[in-house]
């Protein structure tokens, strides 16, 4: 999901029994469904009673609160998100600056990584994974596929494979 999916999330579209968020009229102004984990759906859950504990009568219907009971902002997201990476030893070399942006990227790239490991069928996988991450078309998710020298080097060893080594 994408952060500004994640902030604009109302509490309607979060369906924490079937373990759904409903994604509506998004970046290329798509909407679509997100399954979700059932550890996932226990910390929400966790999260929901929290804030309505302490936000009994909140004036918005935003799924994610601030320190307020108001929506939360992409500032102060991608500030938190910075302060757990430095806590947690993530990104601290000099140079880097991890964003929350980049989960959605890892978790394509490694969904990737699995699909050429298990010898599936790439061009049904990416199908799939556009729809999940909410992109155009899967052309758009082909880009990804550039993204590491691990994914590169399997496409090298598939396409060897298939055209060369019989």
């Amino acid at each position: 999901m994408r952060t500004n999916e994640a902030i604009s999330l109302d509490d309607e579209f979060v369906d924490l029994e079937e373990g759904i968020i409903e994604i509506h009229q998004t970046k290329f102004g798509k909407s679509r469904k997100i399954p979700f984990h059932a550890s996932t759906k226990e910390i929400l859950k966790e999260y929901v009673r929290t804030r309505d504990l302490h936000y009994p009568s909140r004036n918005n219907s935003a799924f994610f609160v601030n320190s307020h009971g108001c929506r939360i902002d992409r500032t102060a997201v991608q500030r938190t998100f910075r302060k757990m990476c430095i806590n947690g030893d993530v990104g601290t070399i000099k140079g880097l600056n991890p964003r929350i942006m980049d989960l959605r990227h890892t978790f394509a790239v490694r969904n990737l990584l699995k699909c050429f490991k298990e010898d599936l069928d790439v061009d049904q996988v990416i199908i799939a994974l556009s729809t999940y991450l909410g992109h155009e078309n899967p052309e758009c998710t082909y880009g990804y596929l550039t993204s590491t020298p691990e994914l590169l080097s399997l496409i090298n060893l598939r396409v060897e494979k298939k055209y060369w080594r019989k």
